[in-house]
Order: structure tokens, then C-alpha cells, then sequence
């Protein structure tokens, strides 16, 4: 097993290029600068060594929701995912906890929470190694992160003056351009519906995977399901159906959000 010499602990003691920082709104904290993950992730890579650091989730992800109180004594949820990720670098292993609050109840909503809370976990880890994953930037007088120059803003095009007629001479209208059609339709599904149908199975199946959900119940957005009752009944039963009829190799792969194609 390769130990850790004196040239990996003085880059892991190496003041952080805060390059590789960003800094981001955290409520009651103002700003607050974390380490980009990539960053993270290319540090390990150079200082252990491709193959000398792993992780694996060890616990998670799980969708918590907690009743909070306000300052104004107003209650409001909270719906995040949590992750606990265990890192082994070099023969030591450390582990900790990340979460990520749930912004939508959409399913790219959920998809973004399930991976955010096994970055924020995987980054809480690594920090415990020393400077170059951010750890010296949780005390109070951390430096702030360069800012880069402003650049100047681009003028206005000059308004283009209106055609005349070669015939008439008279002006002619500019036509307006048309509307652009929103790519992507609101969603009309229930939240409450949704939430309580995928804590319904999650209980049943240990699936947590969202996208996979969908797949099982043939459906490509929640919002085919819309806010009938009985629709949500009728896709929880597909769901559950195609779960009774997986073997177990298979249910593992709806476990791990995977079909057995191995696509998620």
C-alpha cells in the first residue's frame, strides 16, 4: 500500500487556488465559497492518484421532508435528499453527510437533488484531507475568491430604419417575428399526490430513482397523470405490477435507477 510521503502532505497543505472556488447565497449565512466539485475531484486525482482514492455511497440517497418555523412563526416543508458517501484514500477512509433541498417536485427536480446530495457529501469528505479541498475555507476570515474583471458592456445596435417600397416609396411595416413555443409544457401534476405516490413505493420497492418510477409506470412525465386521483392510483398499480413480475437480479437494477439494458 503506497503511504503518504512528505510531497503529498505539502500539496495537501498547499494554500487553494480560489480558481476553484464559487461562492453562493446560503439562507441566515449571506455568502459562503465552496470548492467547485470538478475541482475537488481533479485535486484527488493529482495528488493520491487515479487509482489510489475511491468512494461509495454507503447510506442514501433518501428524501426527508421536515416542518420548519419561520421568524415569523409561519410553518413551511422542506423536502431534500440525503447521502452518506465514505472516501478511501491511499488505506485511511473517512465518511460524511450531504443534502441537497429539493427544488422542484418535477422529476429533473428530483434527479438534480439525488446527485447534489452525493457531491455535497462526496466534497464534506474530502475536505477533511487538508487545504486542497477546501477545508481552510470554513474559517471565519477564509479568503474571498478572485472576482473576475468586468467587462464592459456591448452598445446597442443602431435600430435598423424601415425598407421603402422601390415602386411607391412608401414605408413598409417590419414584421414582427413570431413567438417562440416553449419547449417544455408546465407541469399539471398534483405535488402532493406525487410525493405520497413515491414514498408509497419506495416503502414497497427501495426504488428512489424517480426516472425509474416513471419508466415502470409507462409514463414519460408527471404531468400525464395531472391531478386525477385515480390516474395516480392506476400508475402506483403498473408500477407495483412490474415490480411483482422483475426477478431479483432486476429489481436490483430498479434499485440502482438502471434497466436491464443497464440504462438509466
Amino acid at each position: 500500500m503506497t503511504e503518504y510521503t512528505e510531497e503529498m502532505m505539502d500539496l495537501l497543505n498547499a494554500p487553494l487556488d480560489m480558481a476553484q472556488t464559487e461562492v453562493k447565497k446560503v439562507a441566515g449565512r449571506g455568502d459562503a465559497t465552496y470548492i467547485q466539485s470538478p475541482a475537488a475531484i481533479d485535486n484527488a486525482n493529482r495528488i493520491f492518484g487515479f487509482d489510489g482514492w475511491s468512494y461509495r455511497i454507503i447510506m442514501g440517497p433518501h428524501l426527508e421532508e421536515k416542518t420548519l418555523t419561520n421568524n415569523q412563526g409561519n410553518e413551511q416543508t422542506a423536502r431534500f435528499y440525503t447521502a452518506m458517501v465514505e472516501v478511501e484514500a491511499l488505506g485511511v477512509r473517512r465518511m460524511d453527510v450531504g443534502t441537497c433541498q429539493l427544488a422542484g417536485l418535477s422529476a429533473d427536480g428530483h434527479d438534480t437533488a439525488l446527485k447534489g446530495c452525493v457531491t455535497d457529501a462526496l466534497k464534506r469528505v474530502l475536505r477533511s484531507f487538508g487545504n486542497q479541498f477546501g477545508n481552510a475555507l470554513y474559517y471565519k476570515d477564509a479568503p474571498a475568491p478572485d472576482k473576475p474583471p468586468r467587462q464592459p458592456r456591448a452598445s446597442k445596435p443602431a435600430p435598423k430604419k424601415p425598407k421603402a417600397d422601390p415602386d411607391t416609396g412608401e414605408i413598409q411595416d417590419t414584421p414582427k417575428k413570431p413567438p417562440k413555443p416553449n419547449p417544455r409544457p408546465s407541469s399539471q401534476s398534483n405535488p402532493q399526490l406525487m410525493v405520497r405516490c413515491l414514498k408509497s413505493i419506495e416503502e414497497k420497492t427501495g426504488i428512489t430513482d424517480p426516472h425509474r418510477v416513471m419508466q415502470m409506470g409507462g409514463i414519460e412525465d408527471w404531468a400525464e397523470l395531472g391531478t386525477d386521483n385515480q390516474k395516480w392510483r392506476d400508475f402506483h398499480n403498473e408500477v407495483m405490477l412490474s415490480w411483482q413480475t422483475h426477478t431479483e437480479p432486476e429489481r436490483d437494477l430498479d434499485r440502482a435507477g438502471l434497466t436491464s439494458a443497464g440504462q438509466g
